[in-house]
């Protein structure tokens, strides 16, 4: 087993989420299960510190940690998906896209007409972070519409979306702002009223922006941002 002082000392449910193999929470919850063993023992207590010369296992499958987490912006395209049921892959997708990252993960799940700013990570405890639904988090979102919205739309999309704030950008498009909550309840929330929507759009995320990132580009985070969606509790 390839040893990094990065894992030293490290809790066993950390050191499964380092992996890949689940998030932090996931992690104890296997690790309780029995499904981990320590040098050929079954280890139940996540709370167990890893040590140098431990071989970790899920089955017959020895578990590395990765210290080579990577962090990437993506200026999603329409008619793509990153949902994992998709026929179309998400590997596939960032494959065409050239993004080279291992066991990689969008942290929003978008659909086709579903675009915009998102993270694609192998960092399984951000992804758990960021899609907690007690994450504080702005998200500004431009929505389409296929007809032209009246005031009395507007009235009732304000209505439902109680604390969004959402501005009129032209006669069938709206830039909501959000703090809870992603697209996804954007689109139902609408659509629950009878209001089709066209696309929805993501241009900020946490602090995030597409400037220098055109539709279908990606570009690493910097150090600087990867701390600040890791550690700020309010984004």
């Amino acid at each position: 087993m390839t040893w990094n002082h990065y894992i030293a000392l490290m809790r066993l449910s950390k050191y499964l989420a380092k992996t890949g193999v689940a998030s932090r929470k996931e992690s104890t919850a296997l690790i309780k299960s029995g499904r981990i063993t320590v040098n050929g023992i079954i280890e139940k207590n996540p709370t167990y510190e890893v040590q140098r010369d431990d071989i970790i296992k899920k089955g017959e499958t020895v578990l590395l940690a990765k210290t080579n987490l990577q962090y990437i912006l993506l200026n999603k395209q329409k008619n793509t998906t990153t949902r994992p049921e998709s026929s179309v892959s998400v590997d596939d997708l960032f494959q065409k896209l050239n993004i080279n990252i291992l066991n990689g993960k969008s942290i929003f799940q978008m659909r086709e007409i579903e675009l915009g700013l998102t993270v694609v990570t192998n960092d399984l405890d951000l992804i758990e972070k960021l899609s907690a639904k007690n994450t504080r988090i702005k998200k500004t979102y431009l929505v389409y519409f296929e007809l032209d919205l009246t005031e009395k739309n507007i009235d009732q999309i304000q209505l439902q979306l109680a604390g969004a704030l959402i501005k009129s950008v032209n006669e069938n498009t709206l830039e909501i702002t959000l703090y809870h909550g992603s697209h996804i309840e954007i689109i139902e929330t609408i659509e629950q009223i009878g209001i089709a929507v066209l696309k929805v759009d993501c241009i900020y995320f946490a602090g995030l922006t597409k400037k220098d990132l055109p539709r279908g580009w990606h570009r690493e985070l910097t150090d600087m941002e990867v701390t600040r969606l890791k550690f700020f509790n309010v984004l």
